[in-house]
């Protein structure tokens, strides 16, 4: 998880972008083993900076998903993006269960 945490700030950084706040929630989905980590930011900046950025997350190696964005006008030539964004991990009750019927015998 703080790898994914560390990869957004990176791309935001890496476009001169940084986010006021993040907000992270973590959801586990009942009965799949999975934990749905979701983040959300606001950018401000210009529109070609703000389109990279929002390229470089649907680039990303990392399983991470553009859920929604909003787009308003913010001050000067800058526009304020609002993103949300999502991945799914194994839950660690999951893997821990999993491995758990392993040693037992079972699958």
């Amino acid at each position: 998880m703080t790898s994914i945490q560390r990869e957004v700030r990176a791309l935001a950084k890496e476009r001169g972008l940084d986010p006021d706040h993040i907000t992270y929630k973590a959801t586990e989905i009942k009965n799949t083993g999975l934990v749905r980590f979701q983040i959300s930011f606001p950018l401000r900046g210009q529109y070609a900076t703000l389109e990279d950025f929002v390229k470089a997350v649907e680039e990303s190696p990392n399983f991470l998903i553009v859920d929604q964005i909003q787009l308003q006008e913010g001050t000067d030539k800058d526009l304020l993006l609002t993103v949300d964004l999502a991945t799914y991990f194994q839950s660690p009750d999951a893997v821990a269960l999993a491995r758990a019927f392993q040693r037992a015998g079972r699958s």
